[in-house]
């Protein structure tokens, strides 16, 4: 995923207010709004929160296709159409949160090759990760 945009929100909206938990994302999609409007949005997303984690994998298509696909497997966290929660890493199966991040960026580089690439991710031995916890997730 090298190359790609990296964005860090502060959850806050236009006039500073606080709307949501920080937040930081990989890549860059068209996300169209319930108005219509259409603005640039990541694409893979990771938020801490008063409950733990949260990863947003953010534009499949088929809103149960994560529940369906990895909720089982997954360990102690509740799935949703583009949302995956978990209290702490030990809770849950990296490999599977490996696996749902892994389809998100296959579905992109097969749709827009080059799209999902990482400006600023860490490169160890010539390969891209994601740190999550102490787990190298690599792209």
């Amino acid at each position: 995923m090298p190359g790609c945009k990296l964005w860090f929100l502060d959850g806050k909206n236009s006039e500073g207010k606080v709307v949501s938990n920080p937040d930081i994302g990989y890549g860059s999609r068209d996300h169209k709004y319930a108005d219509g409007t259409i603005r640039e949005f990541y694409q893979i997303g990771l938020s801490a929160n008063k409950t733990g984690i949260s990863v947003y994998i953010l534009g499949i298509e088929d809103k149960k296709y994560l529940s369906v696909t990895y909720a089982k497997d997954l360990g102690k966290a509740s799935v949703t159409g583009y949302c995956i929660r978990f209290k702490t890493l030990k809770d849950i199966n990296i490999d599977v949160l490996e696996a749902a991040i892994r389809y998100r960026s296959r579905l992109t580089t097969a749709t827009k090759p080059g799209v999902l690439q990482i400006e600023n991710e860490v490169h160890v031995a010539g390969h891209s990760f994601l740190n999550i916890g102490s787990r190298a997730i690599f792209l």
